[in-house]
């Protein structure tokens, strides 16, 4: 992503740099920012990021994420299973009208003319945040990014409909858990349970269309 940054400010020349994504593009473009030269670093505007997971502990805590800090928008919907991973704050909360894990894709969050509806965080990703921030912050590098690679993978798949992705992705993300670092895997199993949930409401809303 920073190779990517520097090649770009090289071919496009411009003074004013707007870095954005979404998903694990999100993480990319804020820590692209975050090890930017400083002849870069001053021309960022803003650092956008739609529900992309943060840094570790030892990033977060850092003077360079202070400077950063000052520049960067964090846009998550209420049920975040991606943008609540690892260490990072001032979200935006947005509403979306998905459930569960299909509100990480943006198209599914709702507006207002030109802005975001607002919302409030829910309590699933709240804990999913704590899970996945204290409760790792004892792991060694290579646990952390095998496991969350692990994680991003199945949540980053192509978009597919409600209740069919939710079942099959469903199983698939529960495989890859077992993969894990215990110690790792076992934080994610709030996901398991949520998605669980999301499908038992999902069904009845989906068969009671078809009956109209």
């Amino acid at each position: 992503a920073l190779e990517y940054l520097k090649t770009s400010v090289r071919k496009l020349g411009d003074n004013e740099l707007y870095l954005v994504g979404h998903s694990k593009g999100g993480n990319m473009a804020m820590s692209s920012a975050l090890d930017a030269p400083e002849y870069i670093f001053k021309k960022i505007q803003r650092v956008v990021n739609f529900d992309g997971p943060g840094f570790r502990y030892e990033q977060f805590d850092s003077k360079k994420y202070q400077k950063l800090k000052k520049k960067l928008v964090n846009y998550i919907p209420s049920g975040s299973i991606v943008g609540t991973l690892l260490e990072n704050n001032n979200y935006s909360v947005v509403k979306s009208n998905a459930l569960a894990w299909n509100q990480h894709y943006p198209e599914t969050w709702e507006m207002y003319g030109e802005y975001f509806v607002n919302s409030k965080l829910s309590q699933l990703s709240s804990e999913l945040h704590e899970r996945t921030t204290i409760n790792v912050r004892h792991l060694n590098k290579k646990k952390i990014h095998d496991s969350f690679e692990t994680l991003i993978a199945q949540i980053s798949k192509e978009h597919k409909e409600d209740l069919k992705f939710s079942l099959e992705e469903l199983y698939n993300l529960y495989k890859n858990l077992k993969q894990m670092d215990p110690e790792v895997g076992e934080n994610f199993e709030i996901v398991i349970d949520a998605l669980l949930k999301s499908a038992k409401e999902i069904k009845p809303k989906i068969l009671k269309k078809k009956n109209k």
